[in-house]
């Protein structure tokens, strides 16, 4: 099978298209025929050498993925093969990749593979900040830090359909500010500009938001804790500065 692998961290520069055996799935595991798969932030740290565990090459890069079961390790028996899934797993650069049976998640027949494909990351992680880490409340104000990126354009809309009251979004760009709006953000705040902290207490009557989504990191941290209101909320999970 083919794939896009690395055999030392580094820049775009270094994937190489391959061909290669296709992967056995190990105990617990599903093989799946891979239709999309998502770049992330985590991806392109992992082939940097920078991400959170150390990067072993060489290897197939992708963490998540979309496509059909084609097969199931020792201990597995579903979902059936040729269900249409998305996963969390290894390979998603390839026709081929595996994942835990316990990350296989079958596909709606409405939704179509490109679009699962971006679930598994940005999507569960969006779902967790608000769901389990904030415990968001019928109401409540949310700021979401780089609201147009993977998991804050998914944030902003979950938070909505999930009752929250005023949901502020920010980013550094015009461009960006305005795609915030579209996916339905009550305001959208440059966090480059001086005033943005003022421009957040604003939007939320001066009492400031009761959730923060953090994960800009640096100087935009600290002052995110200065206009959190009073027994709010904030989540850092990253730090892009």
């Amino acid at each position: 099978m083919k794939a896009i692998r690395i055999h030392e961290t580094g820049g775009p520069e270094v994937m190489r298209l391959e061909e290669i055996e296709t992967p056995q799935p190990q105990e617990g595991e599903v093989l799946i025929k891979i239709a999309a798969a998502g770049i992330n932030y985590a991806d392109l740290a992992q082939r940097q050498g920078a991400y959170l565990t150390s990067t072993r090459t060489p290897m197939t890069l992708g963490f998540e993925f979309a496509g059909t079961v084609a097969g199931h390790g020792p201990g597995v028996s579903s979902p059936a093969v040729g269900t249409r899934v998305v996963a969390f797993g290894d390979g998603g650069y390839g026709e081929y990749g595996t994942a835990s049976a316990d990350t296989v998640i079958p596909i709606p027949p409405e939704l179509d593979f490109v679009h699962a494909a971006a679930f598994p990351v940005q999507g569960i992680t969006a779902f967790q900040l608000l769901r389990e880490s904030t415990r968001l409340q019928t109401g409540e104000s949310v700021l979401v830090h780089a609201a147009a990126g993977g998991v804050g354009t998914l944030a902003v809309q979950l938070a909505k359909l999930m009752g929250a009251g005023t949901v502020i979004g920010t980013a550094s760009s015009a461009t960006k500010l305005e795609l915030i709006r579209t996916l339905g953000a009550d305001a959208a705040i440059n966090y480059t500009e001086e005033n943005w902290v003022e421009q957040v207490q604003a939007a939320t009557g001066g009492q400031g938001p009761d959730i923060i989504l953090e994960m800009v990191g640096g100087e935009i941290a600290d002052q995110s804790l200065q206009c959190l209101a009073p027994f709010g909320r904030m989540v850092i999970y990253g730090a892009a500065s």
